[in-house]
């Protein structure tokens, strides 16, 4: 059925995109991070709406492992110097807090610590999501 429901992915149907994720996310998988990741990457991901985009985002959370980090980081400091607030750059950082392995944490701490203050501002946003309910 894996197969299948990662085939579902490219639906622009929020019901369907939700239903197929909270299957697809009951455990880690790195086959559905690795899909997961690639859809959030895609050249088309931000014509797709918030609510398609967060619930990728969250999949990812629940699915994905140390692997996922680089390409998390890489999201989160998008843009260099000229970088402004975005939501794909929140969701990175929430993503990573949601992993929560060391290596996830440590890329954390680097946002924290980053000169950019959009970075920094993400990352504590991510961490107070955490603490606040």
């Amino acid at each position: 059925r894996t197969p299948i429901l990662l085939a579902q992915l490219d639906t622009r149907d929020p019901q369907l995109l939700a239903a197929a994720l909270k299957i697809l996310t009951r455990s880690r998988n790195a086959e559905v991070a690795k899909t997961i990741l690639r859809h959030i990457e895609a050249p088309d991901f931000e014509s797709r709406s918030e609510e398609n985009q967060r619930a990728l985002f969250a999949a990812l959370g629940e699915a994905a492992d140390d692997s996922a980090v680089p390409a998390l980081v890489l999201l989160l400091h998008k843009g260099g110097w000229f970088a402004r607030r975005t939501f794909q750059r929140l969701a990175a950082a929430r993503t990573l807090q949601r992993i929560g392995t060391d290596k996830a944490v440590a890329a954390l701490d680097m946002g924290l610590r980053s000169h950019n203050e959009a970075v920094r501002g993400a990352v504590y946003e991510a961490l107070q999501a955490k603490v606040t309910p």
